[in-house]
């Protein structure tokens, strides 16, 4: 039944623009480190650190939600403490947890520790069905390493499994042998958008997204979407506030009338979003 309401929340609030005590769902950074340098990626490389035990815990200071995601801009298996986070937020009740994973690096320990800690929902990106799509897009990543690891993960881990990936020209061509391949390995499998870093693939006239989420830099910062990925409409910090504050302050109020409003196009970053996958 929980998990009813909570799906039923993620799909009424945006539409009937309600905005709930406290958000649906958060997406928290534990890293903005990654092991790859994906083509698509505009993840900041100047700027690198991990999240705190300490500030992950503060996230959850004054409300839990339904369902979270311990990754952003990063690579989650890079945090030393990743088990620990999934474990916390199981305790203290959130309902879903979930990690998504360029997959390189999980071992079987990483999978027992999943396990063991009652991670919901293991996520693969696989922007490739070919060694060389794959390594194309995934620059730095072994494309029968990501194979093995996936029958690993079929085999050993007892969550839910979702392989996915974010269309793009190099691999737009390849999606229904896509699905062929790795329908056996997963227990959903979903195709993103059609990725354009040039933003010439228009977006919708509005969002959902804030009426849903909000978003936890591994330092801190609240942002109110994952696609906002340099950070340009900051609505405070888990320091100097609380997520339930940000998520009814004036300026994350704003950012929904203008949306409602005028849609996309009248604010930033929001006009510059199509390649959110």
């Amino acid at each position: 039944m929980t998990n009813l309401w909570y799906r039923a929340k993620w799909i009424i609030a945006p539409r009937l623009k309600i905005v709930t005590q406290f958000p649906t769902h958060l997406d928290i950074e534990l890293t903005n480190r990654c092991n790859l340098q994906c083509t698509m990626c505009r993840r900041d490389n100047t700027n690198t650190g991990i999240m705190s035990v300490d500030v992950f815990k503060n996230v959850f200071d004054g409300g839990i939600p339904d369902s979270v995601k311990l990754n952003w801009r990063g690579e989650p298996l890079m945090h030393p403490d990743l088990w620990f986070c999934i474990e916390y937020a199981k305790t203290i009740g959130v309902g879903e947890v979930a990690i998504n994973t360029n997959g390189q690096l999980i071992t079987e320990q990483h999978i027992t520790d999943f396990n063991n800690a009652g991670l919901d929902w293991l996520i693969i990106s696989v922007d490739g069905v070919t060694k060389e799509t794959y390594e194309g897009i995934r620059k730095g990543g072994s494309f029968q390493t990501l194979l093995n690891n996936l029958v690993l993960v079929r085999k050993k881990f007892k969550g839910g499994i979702r392989i996915q990936i974010c269309p793009q020209d190099s691999n737009i061509g390849e999606i229904e042998k896509w699905k062929e391949k790795f329908k056996p390995l997963a227990d959903c499998l979903r195709v993103g958008k059609l990725h354009a870093m040039d933003g010439s693939i228009s977006a919708p006239y509005s969002c959902y997204h804030p009426w849903r989420r909000l978003t936890i830099s591994w330092d801190g910062n609240i942002y109110p979407c994952p696609a906002d990925y340099r950070g340009i409409f900051k609505l405070g910090s888990i320091e100097s506030g609380s997520i339930k504050k940000a998520w009814h302050s004036d300026r994350m109020n704003y950012l929904r009338n203008m949306l409602s409003t005028y849609g996309r196009s009248a604010i930033s970053p929001c006009s510059e979003c199509s390649t959110y996958c």
